[in-house]
């Protein structure tokens, strides 16, 4: 095997102080470049676990908005139901005074129309009593003057 590796032209102090070399070389890389990089992937993994935790938690809260706005959207339309059906029953009532008043109103209008109508033809009936009395003496007159 000695004549293989001499034909091979293996040197066994070559080959230590390449596996020496070889060995530095790891933990060089071991201490300096491993170990950040490492420490970088721990570090991003960290911050992409925060932000999926984050996600999570905005999910959830967004989830629980929905719910509040889908409860807040539910009272306000009862809420609105129930001031139009207030303010229909507000309008009906008012309807109803403004109906009663002016049917006050016309039959006061009414009342006063008559008033005044058997005013005037109470006053129509004196002036023709007068104007028949009147009538009635110039003809008595007129007849008593041809009987003279």
């Amino acid at each position: 095997m000695g004549d293989l590796i001499h034909t091979f032209g293996v040197d066994w102090k070559l080959i230590i102080a390449q596996a020496i070399n070889f060995a530095i070389v790891v933990v060089v890389l071991g201490y300096f470049v491993f170990g950040p990089v490492m420490r970088l992937l721990k570090e991003r993994a960290d911050k992409i676990a925060e932000g999926l935790s984050a996600a999570e938690a905005a999910r959830k809260d967004r989830e629980t908005l929905a719910g509040e706005r889908q409860s807040v959207l539910q009272e306000a339309h009862h809420n609105a139901e129930t001031i139009v059906a207030r303010a229909q029953d507000d309008g009906k009532n008012e309807r109803a005074t403004i109906v009663k008043l002016a049917q006050d109103r016309a039959e006061a209008l009414l009342r006063d129309a008559q008033l005044e109508a058997e005013e005037q033809k109470r006053a129509a009936l004196k002036a023709s009593e007068a104007e028949i009395a009147r009538t009635a003496i110039l003809a008595a007159e007129k007849i008593l003057r041809s009987n003279v």
